[in-house]
């Protein structure tokens, strides 16, 4: 054979390092398009972004920015000769260039909302009649709230609902529980304690044992240092008792008790000592029977039964919100909001402050701004809304609304009146042309947040030290026993502060075309990062599960930006003056505001079409829904007959049935708790809710 030469083994090589590149750079395509597909909702909201502002960076670099300097009799300097203000005032023609980009940009934003309103609807649906989620129970429960008195029996329920198809497979009402939810709250309390001193005394155990003391010396140091605590206010006075001890009595008393109430509930007596009241949740045999219920008139006096809620999770209920009557409710709406308008307008106070006079202490504002989602998430709780992840979404606008308002709105006036107010000093009658050109520099300021945000914030959400260092701070504060280390959360939506970003940019992005650039490129760091920490950091627990309904209210926060937007080139079309200091652009002044009244015109059309659809499933699925059921339960009843060896298992015709085993804790508004103790250990389960075998069966009439 004969031997190669050189040139061959050189080409060889070479063959074997393109052979290599090419197989790497095609599996890395591959990963790399599978990472693209694979979506998250806030995730899609960052691509989004990303759709919305690439295009506006390479119309507003291209054509704006030549007019805004290009030969202009302006007199900014630095970056600034880049913005809507350098335009001289001789040069009022210009300004046609920024009315026909805001109307191109405006409407590009109008196509991808309406676009991802559409796919999302598709894409709830499909969760919603997914085969996954459709046999769990919370898919054909409703929860309906201001319940009239004539419909406070399980029986009358039943028999409104029956008109739906399938009828209703169970009701439970909400009830006034008397002292059990006390009771309830002293044996959680007291299974706590168990199990941290439990916990400890292991720990104790466990030191003395490495230590290899004496067996004498160890059980005595073990019985002198077992778990006491004070039964006063937190713990800080009152009688002192050994607490592994106290805990085991405390719980077999509330037990007892606890007992003697659910036999009070399982008989006739029940509405007598625990009425109901105002609420009641309703298990429908059929997945489109609730959301019929959900979007039908229920009763005919006026607030009755009209709020309901479908896909109610058990643990996502607020059950002390249950009772609230629907006049009460409206209050409570009335006064949190207006406590959250006068948060937000006493908020204004120390900001103005810090940002004119620079007197506000950097770590007083962070501290302020650390409190304020949770103070925001009291009030959205005492507005009566009756579950968990609903008042995250009412915490989502509220906290959009003042990051809008604080951290943009204010800044922006105070970064523009500050720099104009030497000069309209000297000159008042030069306020109007001075405010026209001072306001698009304040742009300068969000360019640096925009930089600042985009590296400091994207590489810090990758490596989540913030979040590293809040979990270990609650895990040293609060984790004393392995369910509770199990239970430390974290977390906020993160739209809001998208959301704070996508309103600065769509803002200046006509005004000031630089920002552009900078917030395409900040959400392009975002999307990749969020990407990446929702595939392998971030989890979402079954019971704060939305279906995605962050993101359609995210999409109707985009509109914030734009009437901004608008509002801010009308106003500074109306300010432009020529040489004789005359209005200049008043055509483009009316014309932005005819380009408001589209915009709102847009918005209540896509909300009157879309919201029902993303809120419910339509009366056109039912056929596929059936079909849906149908699939499945031959394929339960396949595996069962399987299971059994035989053909002849028949299971219910629908998967209704099955709820029934699954909301019997629905009874009481308390939460089951099971306690399984190790060696050494009581087994102590704490269990207020009944089995549905205790209550009267409610069947169709």
């Amino acid at each position: 054979m004969a031997s190669l030469t050189a040139s061959d083994v050189a080409n060889k090589s070479t063959q074997t390092f393109v052979t290599a590149l090419v197989s790497g750079l095609a599996v890395a395509g591959v990963y790399f398009a599978i990472f693209l597909v694979l979506r998250y909702v806030f995730v899609r909201y960052l691509y989004l972004m990303l759709e919305i502002f690439v295009p506006f960076w390479i119309i507003t670099w291209a054509i704006l920015m030549p007019v805004d300097d290009a030969g202009s009799t302006g007199t900014s300097l630095g970056i600034e000769k880049f913005t809507f203000g350098n335009v001289g005032l001789s040069q009022a023609p210009r300004y046609a260039a920024h009315l026909i980009i805001v109307y191109i940009l405006t409407f590009w934003v109008f196509y991808l909302i309406k676009r991802e309103l559409a796919a999302f609807v598709i894409l709830r649906q499909d969760f919603l009649l997914s085969r996954s989620h459709a046999i769990q129970p919370q898919a054909r429960t409703v929860l309906v709230t201001g319940v009239a008195k004539e419909f406070l029996t399980p029986r009358a329920m039943t028999k409104l609902c029956n008109a739906l198809p399938g009828g209703v497979s169970q009701v439970w009402l909400a009830r006034n529980m008397g002292d059990l939810p006390d009771l309830q709250e002293r044996c959680t309390k007291a299974c706590g304690k168990l199990e941290s001193a439990e916990t400890k005394l292991l720990k104790l155990a466990a030191k003395n044992i490495a230590k290899h003391e004496k067996a004498s010396n160890k059980a005595a140091k073990k019985v002198k240092d077992r778990p006491h605590h004070k039964l006063g206010f937190f713990g800080l006075w009152g009688k002192k008792v050994e607490t592994i001890s106290w805990a085991r009595e405390e719980i077999a008393t509330t037990r007892a008790l606890l007992d003697e109430g659910r036999a009070v509930l399982a008989g006739p007596s029940a509405q007598e000592k625990y009425p109901a009241q105002s609420a009641a949740f309703i298990a429908f045999d059929r997945q489109i029977a609730a959301h019929m219920f959900a979007q039908c008139l229920a009763h005919h006096a006026p607030l009755r039964m009209a709020e309901r809620f479908v896909e109610v999770e058990q643990q996502d209920v607020i059950w002390s919100n249950l009772t609230i009557n629907p006049y009460q409710a409206k209050i409570r709406y009335a006064l949190s909001w207006a406590l959250t308008l006068g948060l937000i307008i006493l908020w204004s106070f120390p900001a103005i402050n810090g940002i004119i006079q620079g007197d506000l202490p950097p770590a007083a504002l962070a501290i302020l701004f650390l409190l304020l989602p949770i103070v925001l998430r009291l009030l959205a709780r005492f507005e009566g809304i009756p579950l968990k992840s609903h008042i995250e979404l009412s915490l989502m606008t509220r906290y959009t609304i003042f990051l809008t308002i604080h951290g943009f709105l204010i800044v922006t006036l105070a970064s523009g009146l500050v720099a104009a107010i030497p000069a309209i000093s000297k000159d008042p009658g030069s306020a109007v042309t001075l405010l026209a050109t001072k306001l698009p520099a304040a742009s300068t300021f969000f360019l640096t947040y925009f930089v600042t945000t985009a590296l400091a914030g994207a590489s810090g959400a990758l490596l989540q030290v913030v979040t590293l260092i809040l979990y270990y701070v609650k895990l040293f504060i609060l984790g004393s026993t392995p369910r509770s280390v199990y239970k430390i959360k974290f977390g906020l939506s993160k739209f809001p502060n998208m959301t704070l970003l996508a309103t600065i940019g769509l803002t200046y992005s006509v005004i000031a075309p630089l920002i552009s650039g900078f917030a395409a490129c900040s959400f392009g760091l975002f999307y990749f990062v969020y990407k990446y920490l929702f595939l392998y950091v971030y989890d979402t627990p079954p019971e704060s599960e939305t279906g995605g309904l962050f993101y359609p209210k995210a999409l109707s926060h985009i509109f914030v930006g734009l009437y901004i937007e608008q509002v801010c080139m009308a106003g500074l079309f109306f300010l432009a003056r020529d040489d004789n200091n005359k209005a200049s652009s008043i055509p483009e002044g009316a014309l932005m505001i005819v380009l408001i009244v589209i915009t709102i015109f847009f918005q209540l059309t896509m909300n009157a079409g879309y919201e029902p659809l993303i809120a419910y499933l339509p009366l056109s699925l039912a056929g596929r829904i059936e079909d849906i059921q149908r699939e499945g339960d031959e394929q339960d009843a396949k595996q069962m007959s399987e299971k059994n060896g035989s053909s002849t298992f028949n299971l219910p015709t629908t998967i209704g049935y099955n709820a029934h085993s699954h909301f019997n804790r629905f009874c009481i508004p308390t939460q089951r708790r099971v306690i399984d103790q190790a060696e050494g250990f009581h087994h102590a389960t704490v269990a207020v809710c009944w089995k549905s075998s205790h209550f009267p069966s409610v069947q169709p009439e």
